[in-house]
């Protein structure tokens, strides 16, 4: 989703609308979440709409976690 950049605040106001837990730290619920979808076979866009995050947020959780 493209975001048209009037300031700094209003562009972050924009992706929390969109992804409510975008910014914040990532639990261990969200791991438990985040693996276990991945292992359904679960898209990096349904992950990130279940945990409200943005999808290369989840993809770079993702590598991190080596999932």
């Amino acid at each position: 989703m493209a975001y048209s950049i009037a300031s700094d605040g209003e562009a972050y106001e924009a992706v929390l609308t969109d992804f409510p837990r975008a910014y914040k730290p990532w639990l261990p619920v969200d791991e438990v979440i985040l693996r276990a979808m991945s292992r359904s076979g679960a898209s990096e866009q349904e992950i990130a709409e279940r945990l409200g995050r943005p999808p290369l947020d989840v993809r770079n959780y993702r590598c991190r976690l080596g999932v």
